[in-house]
């Protein structure tokens, strides 16, 4: 009895080997290929300046999001294990949040197209530290793409200085309540800047939280903005954070936008935002403070 389960045992192996080894034949004789294709891919990875976060690119020292996915054009496309691996593959990529779903579609010429839905960590910010930007998503995470930061000019990102913790390895999410607020603000700014609220955009050049709690001067804001020219703004709590006494982040905006009109730009001194301002006046601080300001 035992022979014979044990021959039952082989020949069925037998018989499924033969069948999965025809049908790799089949697929080798067909041409047929496999294909990655994806499922409602955010707009930011749409752009062709974006394109070498999926593909590679050299300059950047990395070979992209489709290559860990590590799917070959001659896979066996009837490979039960195929969108398993995909999977697991896009999980290594610090780009990759989740891995919402994996199928497989056999074409009528019989190619496998691997079809995936998945989040993406969008970057929102450079973090300078130790002379290197680097880039973060809204949550921190640090992205595979760093540069000197004197080499950096004027990007699409804000620029967040001042950060106190150590500088995380790539993929894993950089902690500290002052980057989380100076995130929060780059959020607010960016949102505004979107809703055409932030004319004066190309005049900021960072966001400053190297005072977060009074580390460098107990009279400066918690946050503050760093612009091209000398100034800076003393914007203070991360917005929605604003006790009762200091304006809202909308409130500041207002303010910065009026001096902004009035002058055609910010004044190379240091702009008060901390305070209440029901009569619109301009709140600044320095030689072009004007007696009765």
């Amino acid at each position: 009895m035992w022979a014979l389960i044990g021959w039952s045992g082989l020949l069925i192996m037998i018989v499924w080997g033969l069948h999965h080894l025809d049908q790799r034949v089949v697929a080798a004789q067909s041409g047929a290929q496999c294909r990655l294709e994806w499922v409602e891919l955010p707009l930011w990875l749409q752009t062709s300046d974006n394109d070498w976060v999926l593909r590679g690119d050299e300059r950047h020292l990395y070979t992209g999001i489709e290559a860990v996915a590590n799917l070959q054009p001659d896979d066996d496309p009837h490979d039960p294990e195929l969108c398993s691996r995909v999977g697991t593959g896009l999980l290594t990529s610090p780009w990759v949040d989740t891995v919402e779903r994996v199928s497989k579609h056999i074409t009528n010429q019989g190619d496998a197209v691997i079809r995936v839905r998945a989040t993406f960590r969008e970057p929102l910010a450079f973090v300078e530290a130790y002379g290197r930007a680097y880039l973060v998503d809204e949550k921190g995470v640090r992205l595979p793409a760093d540069y000197p930061a004197n080499a950096l000019g004027p990007t699409d990102f804000f620029m967040i200085i001042g950060v106190s913790t150590p500088v995380p390895e790539v993929g894993e999410q950089w902690v500290g309540e002052d980057l989380a607020a100076g995130l929060k603000l780059v959020r607010y700014l960016r949102t505004s800047e979107s809703q055409g609220r932030l004319s004066f955009r190309s005049l900021l050049r960072a966001v400053d939280i190297g005072n977060f709690h009074g580390r460098e001067c107990a009279l400066d804001a918690k946050l503050r903005l760093r612009l091209f020219a000398d100034g800076y703004i003393n914007w203070g709590e991360p917005p929605g954070e604003e006790d009762s006494v200091e304006p809202s982040a909308k409130r500041k905006l207002e303010m910065l936008t009026a001096i902004y009109s009035a002058r055609g730009e910010l004044p190379e001194n240091m702009i008060e935002l901390r305070d209440p301002d029901p009569e619109g006046r301009e709140l600044l601080l320095g030689p072009e403070a004007g007696e009765g300001d």
